[in-house]
């Protein structure tokens, strides 16, 4: 394989991301997630498999995941789009921690 090439499919876990820093329980990986329509069965709205995997592997690497779905985002003006997110973050960063991923 020709070494000029970069690797693009290096998994990034919370030791190469945060290096000698990783062991600081305080830092938190958070992975957000926008769903576009095809990322959902029609007129179900639950999520493809490939789609759910994705969310299932960064959970697996310790990342928080926030999930915007595309039926859920606000178009009306962006007041209303900062407010969803907002929302959205307040819901992650007012949850305790996991208490096994802060033994690691």
């Amino acid at each position: 394989m020709d070494d000029d090439i970069t690797n693009t499919y290096n998994i990034r876990t919370r030791e190469s991301i945060l290096g000698e820093r990783s062991s600081d329980s305080n830092l938190r990986l958070v992975a957000i997630v926008v769903g576009s329509w095809n990322c959902y069965i029609r007129h179900d709205r639950r999520r493809t498999g490939g789609y759910a995997m994705k969310l299932a592997q960064l959970r697996m690497l310790h990342y928080d995941t926030i999930e915007i779905p595309w039926y859920e985002w606000p178009i009306y003006s962006r007041d209303d789009m900062q407010k969803y997110l907002e929302s959205k973050l307040s819901l992650l960063f007012n949850k305790p921690r996991k208490l096994e991923m802060m033994k690691k």
